[in-house]
C-alpha cells in the first residue's frame, strides 16, 4: 500500500514539474506554426513575446528566429508568400500606421526594413492580422500578429 501511495505521489510531482518545463514561448511558436501551416522546429528562436491578455485577448505577438541557409526556398513555394518589397495594407501598416510592428516597451520597430526576402500577410478581422517575413540577407525569420 505504501509503495502505491509513493508511486502516485511521485507521478503527481513528475506531472507538475513536466508541465512547468514547457516555456511560454513554446506556445507562441506552436500558434505561429498553426497559423502559417509551417514547421518552425528547425529554426533557432532568438526572441519571443506576447502582449495578449485582458478581457478581449487583444494584443501583439512577436517571434524572431535565425534560419539556416536555403530555408526560404522551402517557404516561397507555399501559397501566399510574396517577394519584397511590401505592398498594399502591409506597406501602410509598416510605414504609415503608428503602433504596428513596434515593441511595446521601446516603441522601436521589431522588424527592420528588409531589402531582399519574402513576406506573408493574412487578415483575420477588421483590425486583426498576421505578418511573417524572411530576411534572406541576414537569415532571419519574423512573425508578427496584431489583434485589436
Amino acid at each position: 500500500m505504501r509503495k502505491q501511495i509513493l508511486s502516485i505521489a511521485y507521478m503527481v510531482v513528475v506531472f507538475c514539474f513536466s508541465a512547468c518545463a514547457f516555456s511560454p514561448t513554446a506556445k507562441l511558436v506552436k500558434k505561429a506554426e498553426e497559423r502559417l501551416n509551417l514547421s518552425l522546429s528547425k529554426l533557432s528562436l532568438e526572441e519571443g513575446w506576447s502582449t495578449h491578455g485582458g478581457f478581449h485577448g487583444d494584443g501583439e505577438m512577436f517571434l524572431k528566429f535565425s534560419i539556416p541557409d536555403g530555408f526560404e526556398e522551402n517557404i516561397y513555394v507555399k501559397s501566399g508568400w510574396q517577394s519584397m518589397p511590401l505592398t498594399g495594407e502591409v506597406y501602410t501598416y509598416y510605414y504609415e500606421w503608428g503602433g504596428a510592428f513596434e515593441h511595446p516597451e521601446t516603441n522601436e520597430k521589431v522588424i527592420p526594413e528588409i531589402q531582399n526576402g519574402y513576406w506573408w500577410y493574412a487578415v483575420d478581422g477588421p483590425q486583426n492580422w498576421t505578418f511573417a517575413a524572411i530576411d534572406v540577407d541576414n537569415n532571419v525569420f519574423y512573425y508578427y500578429e496584431y489583434d485589436a
